[in-house]
């Protein structure tokens, strides 16, 4: 409970707890707030990161998330997460570190501390990318480490959205407007109350107002859907209430109307990007993902560019992890034995035999074979995925690569490379939607 729930350490002393878990079992001892602190949770701890340190080792491609936040007591802190498709091409996220920043947010200081982190962990040269905020100092912070950065889509998104509103004055007036209703309904329990009531004698749905964040976009849209769905509600509780001047224009309520329908599509875009599971829409991950491939693309001229640089990733992986195929197998050798065809029992006796009128179309046979590099190989395999049929958009490309993880041995390496590169650093708990 401590350490998935977040409940304090002073949880086992509290006496509804231990009187609920002596119901339970009336035999069972508590454990002592001290030997959770010195002993169970540093346990916890170190087998915890052993089993995310044996899953870092084993691979060779891992992605990183990071984010300055502050917390209630106005202390700074960094959290860095880490991303990777390991082998039974899971995706798979872990926190490496969360912790308190106490010097300037300048780039030096980030980036140190992002080095830092990933020394520590041993991953410093197998990271692919970054996801950050827009923030200059975080890009910065990673191009100073010497690595790729990806700017985050959904604050990328929220600053599109939040602009938009902005350049609409009519719209952000009405934003405030909303705001300001919400927040009277929030501070005063009578009119949450009289809220709850004309809900259930109108038979509308028991839902509270939604405040808008100021860093949340998508906040501002289901403030005005909620609001938007208690129109009559909300509407006929202020008039009770004699707080009249809060109410909404009927051509007030007609925008709010036109705004949800414009921002819905925005928010289905934020909400599943925000996924853990998602992954970044750059051109080579789009085109290694078997839902889309080509059709992911607008322009048709950009897919041969992704297709040659993937042909040529593919290329240094069979230069670097296969043997070279020009130099012929030594025919003492157990595994040219083992590669050697198998003879024809129904072929001429002559022909088994070394020399004679087959000698030189032997020497031809194996001349081609020779020839055949990691390049043709790699052209070979990148027709055979360009022949493959896009899957139903609903169904997992992950899972798809792994059953055709042996059709497509170098491109299967580059698609859990790529493919691992998330849409955002924004974790998906963090949507500021409530249903109740």
């Amino acid at each position: 409970m401590i350490a998935k729930d977040l409940q304090p350490f002073s949880i086992v002393e509290d006496e509804g707890f231990r009187s609920f878990v002596k119901t339970l079992d009336p035999q069972y001892k508590i454990p002592s707030r001290k030997s959770i602190t010195v002993g169970r949770i540093p346990a916890l701890y170190e087998e915890c990161h052993s089993k995310v340190k044996q899953s870092l080792d084993g691979t060779n491609s891992v992605v990183l998330t990071t984010d300055m936040w502050t917390s209630q007591t106005t202390e700074a802190y960094l959290t860095v997460s880490c991303h990777i498709i390991d082998e039974n091409w899971q995706m798979q996220a872990y926190v490496l570190e969360t912790c308190r920043f106490s010097g300037q947010h300048i780039a030096d200081n980030i980036s140190s501390e992002l080095k830092r982190i990933t020394d520590e962990w041993g991953i410093s040269d197998k990271v692919q990318a970054v996801i950050t905020d827009n923030g200059a100092n975080m890009v910065a912070a990673v191009h100073r480490a010497g690595w790729k950065h990806y700017p985050c889509f959904a604050h990328t998104l929220n600053l599109v959205v939040k602009d938009s509103i902005k350049a609409l004055p009519g719209l952000l007036d009405i934003q405030h407007k909303c705001s300001a209703i919400v927040t009277f309904f929030h501070h005063s329990t009578r009119a949450a109350d009289k809220l709850k009531e004309i809900q259930k004698q109108q038979n509308f749905p028991e839902h509270k107002l939604i405040q808008s964040v100021e860093t949340r976009w998508n906040s501002v849209f289901y403030m005005f859907e909620r609001l938007h769905e208690q129109k009559d509600v909300v509407t006929t509780v202020l008039c009770l209430l004699g707080k009249s001047s809060l109410c909404l224009s009927e051509e007030h309520w007609s925008l709010i109307s036109l705004s949800v329908d414009a921002l819905r599509p925005f928010e289905e875009i934020t909400r599943e990007i925000s996924s853990e599971k998602t992954c970044f829409s750059v051109k080579v991950s789009t085109y290694l993902d078997i839902r889309f491939k080509s059709l992911g693309f607008r322009d048709m001229a950009n897919v041969e560019p992704v297709k040659t640089r993937l042909i040529a990733e593919m290329q240094l992986i069979n230069q670097t992890s296969a043997p070279s195929m020009s130099a012929p197998p030594d025919p003492n050798s157990s595994s040219a034995s083992s590669m050697a065809p198998a003879t024809n029992s129904c072929s001429p006796a002559g022909a088994a035999a070394k020399g004679g009128i087959w000698m030189d179309f032997d020497s031809q046979v194996q001349a081609s074979q020779q020839h055949r590099t990691a390049g043709t190989d790699s052209l070979i395999e990148m027709r055979r995925y360009t022949e493959e049929k896009p899957v139903l958009r609903d169904q997992d490309p992950l899972l798809w690569w792994k059953q055709n993880e042996a059709t497509f041995p170098s491109l299967s390496k580059l698609a859990r490379k790529h493919l691992g590169v998330i849409a955002t650093s924004v974790p998906s708990g963090s949507s500021p939607r409530q249903d109740s």
